[in-house]
């Protein structure tokens, strides 16, 4: 009975989202032969001849942004997701997306306090001194109220609605059977599943809807920023703090939006541009751990000219190797050079071997002529990065999420930087983060603990040669081992095996001669010639003529 009941609520909503499409427009996307009768008689009874003729005056990704905004928290938040994706929607729908609104009525305030003192079994008059019946915001998920602590701290206390987790889980599930119903239409031919954009979308706002992880994204990120005099995380408070409330300090300043209006005295908008952009830059290139929903809503400005960040549900990760990838990419983008952009997007597995490369790289160049010899001040390298990804789109190349996210948070940085200082030079902010990351990337301690990764794998492999040669050859002899292959010369095999050993087992002498070189010339011990360890200078000489040697044995058994 349970269900059947369920089925009734999951076929009523699908019939509510059927209908709003239909009345923004957007109906034809069902139609298939199976679904005719159905639009038929929605259409008769959703669409109104005055609506139809309302439909003319919005563009297509007007009416889109329109549709999610009436269907509510799950589609508000697909389309925000979405909008981080510049490889699969447009820059025109992108903009439209990047205005999505809830539409949504404030809880009264009795309904948030229960929800409350169900979360932290407390009535709240016992958990607060005093708790503001009048929300500070409220949105599709939660509403933020206003408090003091019995501590005497003023704090933001974000509160979950009560039920939107069983309301998004129903919008999921619908959503599945969409994609189902659709991808034989709609996505033939593409190189990405709308499953798997369904299934991103699913697991980041599960994410938002668990406030004990966006309070350990907000520790994270004060701990990135502990000492900065030009950055504030508020605090969590944790013994206030579960799966559907928050609790952190009252962030007392001025949105970051809301400056046009104050006069130049009263904030300096370069440094309030250039301390927002750092902290950008500070989040990608240096921790690799970056706030993903970073609108001008979610910034801060308090007094010194200082920035404050506040939503820490959704969040991007970038590994250490991803990020040395991405600066080759930044720095070829600020010179002007497609093959380097092409190269260091090949690197990151966005451009696969399937790719027309060649066109790719002409399209990019045709796209750079149209900024070079631009002044720095002049180069927007959002407009560059978005042009970029129009395409990587338009040659129907998907981008891994996690980059999808940062290009959008390097785009909306810059934007809000740019309102702030038309002036402001983005280039010049964004060129010591990239070399202080080829720095990192070329420094003697990478170079050693890489040198160090790649002999304990080498060596790992070169000790199960002859295991692997020996099984080969005994199963060779009994006739175990068929690959549909003739054998001949199996004599010879034996000795060229062992002549690529040991040319393998040579070079990982000459690679460890050259890390532990590295090594040596990174201590501060003499003697020294020319301010360097004359130890590390020996061995690197040695294993030069070791290497010169090889390679010359290499040509001279034609073998290069």
């Amino acid at each position: 009975m349970a269900k059947i009941k369920e089925t009734y609520k999951n076929l009523k909503r699908s019939r509510e989202i059927v209908k709003v499409l239909v009345r923004h427009g957007l109906g034809y996307i069902f139609d298939q032969p199976q679904m005719e009768k159905y639009l038929e008689i929605s259409n008769r009874f959703f669409l109104r001849k005055k609506e139809e003729t309302k439909l003319e005056r919005f563009t297509f990704e007007e009416r889109v942004r329109m549709a999610l905004e009436e269907l509510g928290p799950t589609f508000i938040k697909l389309g925000q997701v979405l909008s981080t994706h510049p490889d699969l929607a447009s820059p025109e729908l992108i903009e439209e997306l990047s205005k999505l609104q809830d539409r949504i009525t404030t809880l009264p305030a009795e309904i948030i306090k229960k929800q409350i003192e169900r979360e932290l079994k407390s009535p709240v008059k016992e958990l607060f001194l005093s708790f503001n019946d009048k929300p500070l915001a409220a949105a599709s998920l939660s509403q933020v109220h206003k408090a003091k602590l019995k501590s005497g701290e003023v704090v933001a206390v974000k509160v979950q609605r009560p039920g939107i987790v069983a309301v998004v889980e129903k919008d999921i599930s619908i959503l599945y059977e969409l994609v189902d119903l659709l991808e034989g239409k709609w996505f033939k031919g593409v190189s990405y599943s709308p499953k798997e954009f369904v299934d991103e979308f699913a697991e980041t706002i599960r994410e938002e809807l668990d406030f004990s992880l966006e309070a350990k994204n907000a520790e994270k990120f004060a701990s990135n920023f502990e000492g900065s005099t030009t950055v504030n995380i508020p605090k969590v408070y944790r013994e206030f703090t579960s799966k559907k409330v928050l609790v952190t300090d009252f962030i007392a300043g001025t949105k970051i939006s809301l400056l046009s209006r104050f006069k130049g005295e009263d904030f300096d908008k370069h440094a309030i541009a250039a301390n927002g952009m750092d902290m950008a830059l500070k989040q990608i290139f240096d921790d690799g751990f970056f706030h993903g929903d970073l609108h001008p809503g979610n910034v801060f400005v308090l007094p010194g000219n200082v920035i404050a960040l506040i939503d820490f549900g959704m969040v991007g990760r970038i590994d250490r190797d991803t990020m040395d990838e991405l600066s080759d990419v930044l720095m070829s983008l600020t010179k002007f050079d497609a093959e380097g952009i092409v190269r260091g997007l090949e690197k990151m597995d966005i451009i696969g071997p399937d790719v027309d490369t060649k066109k790719i790289k002409r399209e990019i160049n045709l796209l750079i002529d149209r900024y070079y010899g631009l002044d720095l001040r002049e180069l927007e390298v959002g407009k560059i990065l978005t042009d970029v990804m129009e395409v990587i789109r338009k040659n129907n190349i998907r981008i891994p999420s996690e980059f999808a996210l940062l290009f959008k948070t390097l785009i909306t940085a810059e934007g809000t930087a740019r309102s702030l200082d038309p002036e402001f030079n983005v280039v010049e902010h964004i060129q010591p983060f990239v070399r202080n990351l080829i720095r990192k990337k070329y420094s003697p301690d990478r170079i050693i603990k890489g040198g160090a990764g790649f002999l304990e794998n080498s060596m790992g492999m070169i000790k199960k040669i002859p295991d692997n040669v020996d099984w080969l050859f005994k199963s060779l002899k009994a006739g175990k081992l068929y690959i549909g292959l003739e054998h001949r010369g199996l004599e010879k095999m034996d000795a060229t095996i062992d002549r690529a050993s040991n040319r393998l087992s040579f070079s990982l002498i000459i690679s460890s001669m050259i890390i532990g070189s590295s090594f040596v010339m990174s201590m501060d011990k003499g003697p020294f010639i020319f301010g360097y360890s004359a130890f590390g200078i020996v061995g690197f000489i040695f294993a030069a003529v070791l290497g010169v040697g090889l390679v010359i044995s290499i040509i001279r058994g034609g073998r290069f």
